[in-house]
């Protein structure tokens, strides 16, 4: 993991515990202490996850062109436009704490449905103006 990573891991777990005990805790000692804790657990969680043994690594599945398909969805993934990837990425590839967090916010500026585009935009570094995401991943996953 790199350090910014590591730095926004860090980040999220702090909203997460002030969003849980900001208002419960008015010691900044026993805050803190909570937060060291669950920053701990986190690192060990993710080290966990990172060094979780899979069938393919053991070498019960042998990703070969006979025995390993990659299927439809994956190659289209794999093809597809940057913006497309990007959404993509967003939704499969952020922790979920992260995306809690964006829910929450979305939800709380009313824009759920009403300023969609420029709420993933704004999270992935588009310009809103020129770039419709949702529409260009349904036109892009859409059958003909």
């Amino acid at each position: 993991m790199e350090m910014e990573d590591a730095r926004q891991e860090a980040y999220v777990v702090f909203l997460k515990v002030k969003k849980a005990y900001g208002s419960k805790v008015d010691n900044g000692a026993w805050f803190m202490s909570l937060y060291k804790r669950a920053l701990a657990n986190r690192f060990n969680d993710l080290s966990d996850k990172n060094t979780s043994v899979s069938a393919e690594t053991l070498g019960v599945i042998a990703p070969d062109s006979k025995t390993f398909d990659k299927g439809l969805l994956t190659t289209m993934i794999e093809e597809a436009p940057e913006e497309v990837k990007s959404v993509l990425s967003l939704f499969l590839d952020a922790p979920k704490e992260l995306l809690d967090l964006a829910v929450d916010v979305w939800e709380q500026d009313g824009k759920k449905k009403i300023h969609g585009n420029q709420f993933l935009c704004k999270m992935l570094g588009y310009n809103s103006s020129k770039t419709d995401l949702p529409r260009k991943v349904k036109s892009y996953f859409k059958e003909d």
